[in-house]
């Protein structure tokens, strides 16, 4: 029992003893690895891009010479019969339009490297001076604008205060003048025996008053064709104001206009013969004249207070038109006010002679008239006060405008200054970057157009047949010649896709499946512009012609051509996994800094203490496996190809260099195309 129980403890203890060990090495080792990454540098070389195409050795050494550009013939070089090289020129094309076409080409070029340059180099010195200049100049008017508006409350407040005075004196008058009357009434002498000198007076009083009136009517329409022109349509006081208030102004000019002249027939009429009838009808119609005329002048205020100035009408002249219209209005209320008078006495005269016979004394005539004087004076004081207050209202709207409007003009300054200060941004950069891409692209198709206005034979041989003459139209679907070679071809079949990239002198490489091991270089021919469709897929044959002869090549043998369709030298490339979007049409790559030291060569990948930075870049040329890298990398960046999932131990593709190249992830085509 003693040595069961002693080995049970001692299973125990061994158990105990592997579980802490277990624990210490997961401890040590179970926790998640950093996260490794496969990195290398940008790498400097040739970036090729090709399609690939099958189809056999022609039995046919006959080759149609196409154009690649569409263009008037303008000579021809080579007849029937001619000897041949390849690259002699059979025909030249119209090339006006194509160098005209390049030359722009290569300005866009400039235009974009200058843009891009100017946004690299940021602001002169001179630029910042004259956009903060514009801020000084904002801020200085804007603080103007304050301190108008501070003085337009003040003079309002001073104009309103003036205003209220004014009336209250004239009703304090106008007390005093109804306390004078009705003591005069109550003292009036019923005498009736000067009733009618007192009348006769009246009407004589009467008379010069309408003199007086009819002199302060020609200057109030004389200041409305000032303001809105001879024939009321022509006036240069209508910026900024609303059509309704043109309207109102034209109309009252044109009704005191008629008042007016109506008055002058009238009053030419009475002159001649004055009797009391006649000089009543004359004494109403002036009241009605210089309330047209008053209309006329308040309707022109009311025009000249919503103004906006302008170069050709300053405010100060606007103000100097607003003084002499209330001028005239004060005089016309003045004349309507004692024409008033000159009635309201004649009346009184007249009915104190029908009712009593007796006429009313001098102080009551003199105290009625002290009364309607100061209750004209008091409406006079009281219009006073409504125009004051209109005034300021409208004086101070147009100070807070002049406010508002230099506040947005203080905005708009500081903010191109802001902008100009500003350095450029990335997607700004980027996006100059690629302008400059796009117009050496559009460049270099302008170049190669203009190269293809000249017709090379492709291959050396014989003219056969020449198919057009000097001023007929060549185009990509038209023979110019034909010539027969006794170089071997191979017509190749293209799918739709590859066809579209694929034109005459381009070079391609040629492999046979009868034939290990052998690679013959060669140049496309011909191109078919209609293609064949077999089971609703399309397709293109292209005649390729072999640079060297190979007696083991046959009529018939299958071949397969890699024929090269753009071709870059010396460009920064990197694997197409690096490249990746930023879902805004832009792209970037990740690079890695702070690698650490030891693991410069590590096969699995490397770590570092800092994540991956996206820098964009200007993607160029692609093939399948590499992209060219136009903007934004340094040759020495550590660019990250892929990244190794945290905690897996995987073989890298690159083991022992970290440079991209032509070795793991695909190809590279090299200069070089021989056999």
């Amino acid at each position: 029992m003693n040595f069961i129980k002693k080995k049970k403890k001692a299973v125990i203890i061994s158990v105990i003893l592997i579980l802490g060990v277990s624990f210490y090495f997961y401890k040590a080792n179970g926790s998640a690895a950093p996260t490794r990454y496969i990195v290398g540098t940008p790498q400097t070389q040739t970036l090729v891009v090709s399609v690939s195409g099958s189809g056999q050795v022609s039995a046919s050494n006959q080759v149609d010479i196409k154009p690649n550009i569409t263009a008037n013939v303008v000579s021809i070089l080579k007849k029937q019969g001619d000897k041949v090289k390849a690259g002699d020129v059979i025909a030249q094309l119209d090339d006006a339009n194509l160098k005209i076409q390049a030359d722009q080409a290569e300005n866009s070029v400039e235009i974009a490297k200058d843009n891009l340059n100017l946004k690299l180099a940021g602001p002169t010195k001179e630029n910042i001076a004259v956009s903060q200049k514009s801020v000084d100049s904002a801020q200085v008017a804007y603080n103007t604008s304050l301190t108008n508006l501070q003085n337009a409350k003040d003079s309002a407040n001073e104009n309103l205060q003036k205003a209220q005075l004014g009336l209250s004196n004239a009703q304090v008058s106008l007390d005093n003048a109804q306390q004078q009357y009705d003591s005069a009434l109550a003292s009036q002498d019923t005498s009736s025996t000067s009733s009618s000198q007192t009348l006769t007076n009246a009407y004589d009083n009467a008379k010069s008053t309408i003199n007086s009136a009819m002199l302060n009517f020609q200057p109030s329409l004389q200041l409305g064709e000032d303001i809105l022109g001879s024939d009321g349509l022509s006036s240069k006081y209508t910026f900024g104001v609303s059509n309704q208030v043109v309207s109102d102004a034209q109309n009252s000019y044109y009704a005191a206009k008629n008042s007016y002249n109506n008055f002058i027939n009238k009053y030419n009429s009475v002159s001649q013969n004055w009797n009391p009838s006649d000089e009543d009808a004359l004494l109403t119609q002036t009241i009605d004249t210089a309330n047209d005329l008053k209309a006329l002048e308040q309707n022109l205020y009311n025009l000249l207070a919503n103004v906006v100035a302008t170069a050709e009408v300053p405010q100060t002249t606007i103000d100097t038109e607003k003084q002499s219209v209330s001028g005239e209005e004060t005089s016309l209320l003045s004349s309507i006010s004692s024409v008033q008078t000159s009635i309201q006495t004649i009346n009184n005269d007249q009915l104190g002679i029908t009712t009593s016979g007796n006429s009313s004394s001098s102080s009551v005539d003199s105290a009625k008239a002290s009364l309607d004087t100061a209750q004209n004076n008091f409406s006079l004081a009281d219009n006073a006060l409504a125009q004051a207050k209109l005034s300021n209202e409208q004086s101070i709207n147009t100070a807070q405008a002049d406010v508002n409007s230099k506040k947005i003009a203080l905005g708009t300054a500081q903010a191109q200054y802001n902008l100009e200060v500003a350095k450029p941004r990335p997607v700004d950069i980027a996006a100059l970057e690629a302008q400059v891409q796009q117009a050496e692209n559009s460049y270099e198709v302008a170049l190669q157009n203009l190269k293809d206005a000249q017709i090379v034979s492709p291959i050396g041989g014989t003219v056969a047949q020449v198919d057009l003459n000097v001023g007929d139209s060549a185009s990509p679907s038209t023979a110019v010649a034909t010539v027969v070679t006794p170089e071997q071809i191979a017509d190749v079949s293209l799918n739709e896709v590859d066809a579209a990239k694929v034109k005459s002198g381009q070079q391609a490489t040629l492999t046979f499946n009868a034939i290990d091991g052998l690679s013959i270089s060669g140049v496309v021919t011909e191109v078919d512009t209609i293609g064949t469709v077999t089971q609703g897929v399309v397709d293109y044959n292209a005649k390729i012609a072999f640079d060297t002869q190979n007696n083991q090549i046959k009529p018939g043998m299958s071949a397969t051509a890699s024929i090269i369709v753009n071709e870059k030298q010396n460009v920064l490339t990197v694997p197409n996994s690096a490249v990746k979007s930023d879902g805004n049409n832009g792209n970037y790559v990740e690079v890695l800094t702070g690698i650490d030291p030891n693991q410069t060569n590590a096969a699995n990948g490397v770590t570092a203490k800092n994540p991956p930075e996206q820098v964009p870049v200007t993607i160029g040329l692609q093939n399948d496996t590499d992209t060219e890298i136009v903007q934004g990398l340094q040759p020495t960046d550590e660019v990250v190809s892929r990244t190794v999932t945290s905690g897996a131990t995987q073989t890298s593709t690159q083991s022992g260099s970290r440079s991209f190249g032509g070795g793991g992830g695909g190809r590279i085509f090299m200069m070089g195309h021989g056999g």
